[in-house]
Order: structure tokens, then sequence, then C-alpha cells
């Protein structure tokens, strides 16, 4: 199902949103370490993208690519033809933000490419099952946000 142009009107921005939900110092340390990856598009995050496309059930997400730039990201490399994500470590020094990973989502510019709800429900439960296996207990949670 395609998210519908209404709604895209209503909330052009879209985004996945994981959170960790626990304080034990384990948990903390292995979070921070994927998301140090992630958001600086260490060569380190490669192994954990392949355990998220391993967990991905839609095929077109199983073959997301890694752009090849040096924020990092995946799908496609043109701005204009592509659909795109790409890793926001929300910044921040507070718990709540400590405890945040946003993934911004970007339709293709000229329209043709766009992310459907099923696929990122597809990405969103792939990242909360890869990290909840990374820190070994189920701590990981995750929403589509979508914003005006």
């Amino acid at each position: 199902m395609e998210i519908s142009e209404r709604l895209r009107r209503i909330f052009p921005s879209i985004s996945l949103t994981l959170s960790l939900h626990s304080k034990k110092i384990s948990h903390l340390r292995k979070w921070l370490e994927i998301k140090e990856n992630i958001s600086n598009g260490q060569h380190s995050v490669l192994g954990f993208l392949v355990m998220v496309f391993n967990n991905c059930k839609i095929p077109s997400n199983r073959n997301l690519r890694r752009l090849k730039r040096s924020e990092g990201g995946l799908g496609g490399d043109s701005n204009t033809t592509d659909k795109q994500i790409s890793f926001n470590d929300g910044g921040g020094e507070t718990l709540d933000e400590i405890s945040t990973i946003n993934i911004d989502i970007f339709d293709s510019d000229d329209g043709n490419s766009k992310w459907t709800f099923e696929e990122l429900k597809d990405l969103i439960e792939a990242f909360i099952e890869t990290v909840n296996n990374i820190i070994g207990e189920d701590v990981c949670r995750g929403y589509i946000k979508l914003t005006d």
C-alpha cells in the first residue's frame, strides 16, 4: 500500500525512529556503538546492514544498496530518480536523545520512486530485530514517524 498523496501533503517528512528502552550500562554501550557506526557511515556498519537486510521480508528491502557517500545511507545514488534513507544520530546529550536513532526517509525528487508503508514497516521491524539480537535482549522499540 502506497502512502497516499493526501497523507504525504499533510505530513511531507517521514522517518523511522528507533529507541533503546533500557538503562543497563551493557545495553547502552552496545547501543552507542551501533549508533556511532551507522550515524557516521563507518565501514563496520556493513555487517550490521547485512544483518538488517537478512531480517527483511520484502525483496526490495533485502536488495537495498549502501549509498556511495561519506554520510552513508541506503537506496539508489541518484536523489532525482531513487528513493533513499539516511541515518541521523539525533545529536543531543540527554538520555532520551542518546537513546534514539532517527532514519530519514526520502522519496525520489522526480516522485517516481516512493517508499510504501509495507517497505517502511518491514525496515523498522528488521532494524528492531537486529538491534535486539546484537544487544541480546528485547530492548529496542521503533515506529514510523510522519511530521509536517
